[in-house]
């Protein structure tokens, strides 16, 4: 059945990615409220997912899966800062725009969506444990039990793994063993690219809600400024997150004054 939920409208996928970065102001923001009301099973469909006849058979991943798990993810941290559906829906929306620009097989897309899907699984917000990789750890962990039961292959359990731990702050920055364009670069600039088209007066309103989520005493500004400066020191894994990247302007984007 489907949901009764009000549903953000989208604007036509192929439009808003064919015409990058002129179809930018189509895609939805993370602090848009109706974003917050995005069935995010629906939002796996708009990035890509294939049809449910065909899921099971070429990914591994049964359609029941990724709705169950949409579902009980909106559930769970409705009342998140930060990490809540709107962010879980950005990082989806990103990894479908990502995986157009990168030319990936139908699989594979599947798989990055899945990854988008349950790579903040059950976070707990403000009151999740500080120890390094313990929400990443958690997350895959509780989304992989309910996965199994709901036809997960679980041959694919090692390369979701390592995507889900990549995605923590924790993880080593390590590039050259991440290939161009490969799915797990693919989520890592997915989950920057969450939040990467902003100004940074936006950027600002952001950060103030991961400052409270985190309990963290800096100034947004100075929080902001120091994120600003790792990402631009990393940079982006993926060759498409470079050259999208590069083609917006400095309004578009708060890696740019």
């Amino acid at each position: 059945m489907r949901s009764k939920r009000l549903r953000y409208r989208f604007a036509n996928r192929h439009y808003a990615y064919g015409r990058w970065p002129t179809g930018l102001p189509l895609m939805p923001s993370q602090l848009s409220p109706q974003i917050s009301q995005i069935n995010l099973y629906d939002c796996c469909l708009y990035a890509g997912l294939s049809r449910p006849s065909k899921t099971r058979r070429t990914t591994g991943i049964s359609h029941a899966a990724y709705r169950k798990l949409a579902k009980e993810q909106s559930e769970q941290i409705a009342k998140n800062s930060y990490h809540n559906q709107a962010h879980i829906a950005q990082v989806i929306i990103a990894a479908g725009l990502l995986a157009d620009h990168a030319k990936i097989t139908q699989t594979e897309r599947d798989l990055l969506l899945f990854a988008a899907l349950i790579h903040d699984y059950g976070h707990r917000g403000r009151w999740r444990n500080k120890s390094a990789y313990w929400q990443e750890l958690q997350s895959f962990a509780s989304a992989m039990r309910k996965s199994v039961r709901l036809g997960f292959d679980v041959r694919l359990l090692l390369p979701l793994h390592q995507m889900i731990m990549a995605t923590s702050p924790m993880a080593p920055d390590d590039r050259a063993d991440i290939k161009d364009n490969d799915i797990l670069s693919l989520l890592l600039d997915a989950d920057l690219f969450a939040s990467l088209f902003l100004p940074k007066k936006q950027v600002d309103q952001l950060t103030a809600k991961l400052k409270f989520e985190d309990r963290l005493a800096a100034p947004c500004q100075e929080m902001r400024a120091h994120f600003i400066s790792v990402c631009e020191a990393r940079g982006l894994a993926s060759l498409a997150g470079q050259m999208l990247h590069e083609r917006l302007s400095p309004s578009q984007t708060y890696f740019r004054s």
